[in-house]
């Protein structure tokens, strides 16, 4: 429904798809045939991310050859994700720190990423945001979209209504100033 309601609103089908990280959604984005699913870009990522051997430096340039060779060097997800994990390991990482402790700061910083994770997967599913425009479309996106993407779209939706009311309010002052 959200979908029909969407496309009626944009005249076509979305190019992109904003998953938030749901896994849900996540899992379904291959099966959707996305120009990431056609190449071989998925495999390569998981190839270089899943790579136990790896040293920092060879997965820095591979990394780099892969957002320069897929231009997805501008791709505000690959370069935000990438900057969260880098901060993330970057915290556990300690010369100092014995294998234990760094399992341990492991296991509790994953832990609250999932505490995090279940919080954010609990509202998006069972509690409503406050709706500012009474739009149906806004109904549909809360119901259709995580809540962190539903807020990035009704700032979109409040800013198209204020371009729209501007446009209607410079219709009536061009046709107050022809009479």
């Amino acid at each position: 429904m959200a979908t029909t309601c969407l496309k009626k609103t944009f005249l076509k089908e979305p190019k992109v798809i904003v998953t938030d990280q749901d896994t849900a959604i996540l899992q379904a984005v291959p099966a959707l045939g996305s120009h990431m699913a056609k190449t071989d870009v998925l495999k390569k990522l998981s190839d270089l991310i899943w790579n136990e051997t790896i040293l920092k430096e060879d997965f820095e340039s591979t990394w780099k050859n892969l957002m320069d060779e897929f231009h997805l060097n501008k791709n505000n997800w690959f370069n935000e994700i990438y900057e969260a994990e880098n901060y993330f390991y970057g915290l556990l990482s300690n010369s100092d720190l014995h294998l234990i402790e760094f399992s341990t700061h492991f296991d509790n910083a994953l832990e609250g990423q999932r505490c995090i994770q279940r919080k954010n997967d609990h509202d998006s599913r069972y509690t409503k945001p406050d709706f500012k425009t009474g739009l149906k479309l806004e109904n549909e996106v809360a119901e259709f979209f995580t809540r962190n993407v539903f807020f990035d779209i009704q700032l979109e939706i409040l800013a198209s209504m204020v371009k729209i009311l501007n446009r209607i309010k410079n219709f009536f002052v061009l046709a107050s100033n022809l009479n």
